[in-house]
């Protein structure tokens, strides 16, 4: 970690380097002060320290159910081919503040249960398939924080038709009953 001193040292050099490589179409004092809004920005930024995830359930009909995994955990669900899943998750500081880190989701079942669609930090699940997959949020920028598993079993969906096949027999290959006594 920096010292504060070392912080405003680098921020002085910041400004000072600034008029170096400024923006002809800025002025000195705009473009300056903008790459010291950029290196200072950049050198009280905390690092992420953790990050939790928010795993959403919803149904065919619009439904959802939500649980949030805290730092370092895992949780297993059941879906059906008809619902989707989605995995929100948001990296903080070691103040709880959020970071600009952009999360990675994997996912162990090569494309053949769920296939995801990642946007960010945010993470849909639609089946392909009915199986079990892990999928794994880990931080590329914070390679020692733990990762977030997420282990969802897809099933088949509800009953949607029944199909009876009936026999009938109308009596004409049947032999009559035994004749009682």
């Amino acid at each position: 970690m920096l010292t504060d001193l070392k912080r405003i040292e680098a921020a002085r050099l910041a400004v000072k380097s600034a008029a170096d490589f400024r923006d002809v179409s800025l002025t000195p004092q705009n473009d300056a002060l903008n790459w010291a809004r950029l290196w200072f920005a950049w050198l009280v930024a905390h690092p992420s320290a953790r990050f939790t995830t928010t795993v959403t359930i919803t149904d065919q009909h619009g439904h959802t159910t939500s649980a949030t995994i805290p730092h370092g955990g895992s949780m297993a669900t059941q879906m059906t081919m008809d619902d989707t899943v989605t995995l929100a998750a948001a990296p903080q500081d070691d103040h709880g503040d959020p970071t600009s880190d952009v999360l990675q989701f994997t996912a162990d079942d090569n494309g053949a249960v769920l296939s995801l669609a990642v946007d960010g930090n945010t993470a849909t699940g639609t089946p392909v398939g009915e199986g079990t997959v892990n999928i794994t949020v880990t931080d590329p920028a914070a390679p020692n924080l733990q990762p977030d598993v997420i282990t969802v079993e897809v099933g088949a969906g509800p009953t949607a038709s029944i199909q009876v096949n009936a026999t009938v027999n109308t009596g004409a290959n049947t032999a009559p009953p035994p004749a009682g006594p």
